[in-house]
């Protein structure tokens, strides 16, 4: 379906206009164009493609949000001396950077 603008309303095909000092209810695309409306066409963006920047921000932001916790366990417990709960939250700590390398890997 074609559009159509004259200062500043846009239109679509179909819609009853006024031509000279009669309404016309059906108008044809010649009928538009000698009355003063311009065909309109709405450009679309170009489809929006990751980058690496937009990755690593992504990255960063699930580390900071998903792994810091796991991570200041680990050095807390390193801190009390709990050797075992340490290795237990580290384990977890580097899984989920694994895990979040993966869900979000760097294009080639």
């Amino acid at each position: 379906m074609k559009r159509y603008i004259k200062d500043g309303e846009i239109i679509t095909q179909g819609t009853p206009v006024i031509i000279g000092d009669m309404r016309v209810y059906n108008p044809t695309e010649e009928q538009y164009l000698t009355s003063g409306w311009v065909e309109y066409t709405i450009l679309t963006p170009p489809p929006y493609t990751k980058t690496n920047d937009d990755i690593r921000h992504e990255r960063e932001a699930a580390y900071r949000y998903e792994s810091d916790s796991l991570y200041m366990a680990y050095v807390k417990y390193s801190e009390l001396g709990n050797i075992s709960a340490a290795e237990k939250s580290k384990t977890a700590w580097l899984n989920k950077i694994d895990e979040i390398d993966k869900r979000l890997p760097y294009e080639k």
